[in-house]
C-alpha cells in the first residue's frame, strides 16, 4: 500500500487541489447568493390588456406594453397618472436618442435576423408581402405577447421593449425566426 502512494503521490497531490478551488468555488457562490448576485432575475410588473391604436387592421396596430418597474410602483399613494407620464418621457427620450428599430419580413424571412436594441426601445415589424404573417414569441418573455400577433401584407406591428435579455421570435407559417438582444443604454 505505501508503495502504490508513494508511486501515486503526484496523482493524490493534483486531486487535493483541485478538492480546494472546488471548495473555494462553493463558498464563494454561497457568500455571492447572499449578498445579491447581478444574475439573479430583475421582477418587472405586468400590466395586462390590448390597445388596438387604430380601428383599421391593415396599418400600424401597437400591442400594450410590458410595464416597467418605477421607484413609485409599490407605493399606492403616487398616482397612476404619475407614473405613466415618467415612463412616457422615458419612452421618448429613447425613442429621440435611438429611434425605432425597424424588422422586415419578405420572402426571405426576417431583416434584420438579428438584432440589437436599447431597454425601452420600439421595435417595428413591416409586413412586406402578399400574406399575413403571425409573430410569436419562441419561449415566454413578455406577457403581453403571450399570442401570437398578426402582421397583415404591406401592414406593420409595433411593440416597445421593457425587458432586458435576450428574446427570440418566429413567424408561425413558416417557422423562421428571429432575435433582439436588449441592451441597457
Amino acid at each position: 500500500m505505501k508503495a502504490f502512494i508513494s508511486r501515486n503521490k503526484s496523482v493524490f497531490v493534483i486531486g487535493f487541489i483541485t478538492l480546494l478551488v472546488f471548495l473555494a468555488i462553493i463558498v464563494l457562490s454561497e457568500r455571492r447568493q447572499g449578498s445579491g448576485s447581478y444574475i439573479q432575475p430583475k421582477l418587472v410588473p405586468i400590466d395586462q390588456g390590448i390597445d388596438t391604436g387604430n380601428t383599421s387592421p391593415f396599418k400600424t396596430t401597437k400591442l400594450q406594453q410590458e410595464s416597467t418597474p418605477s421607484e413609485d410602483f409599490f407605493n399606492t399613494s403616487a398616482p397612476a397618472e404619475a407614473v405613466q407620464s415618467t415612463q412616457s418621457i422615458a419612452d421618448a427620450k429613447v425613442d429621440q436618442t435611438y429611434g425605432t428599430l425597424k424588422v422586415e419580413w419578405t420572402s426571405n424571412g426576417f431583416s434584420p435576423k438579428n438584432a440589437k436594441a436599447i431597454l425601452g426601445q420600439k421595435v417595428l415589424w413591416k409586413n412586406l408581402t402578399d400574406k399575413n404573417i403571425f409573430i410569436m414569441q419562441k419561449t415566454l418573455f413578455f406577457n403581453n405577447f403571450a399570442s401570437p400577433q398578426v402582421v397583415p401584407s404591406n401592414g406593420e406591428f409595433e411593440f416597445r421593449l421593457y425587458k432586458e435579455g435576450i428574446w427570440s421570435y418566429e413567424e408561425k407559417g413558416s417557422k423562421i425566426t428571429g432575435s433582439i438582444f436588449i441592451i441597457k443604454p
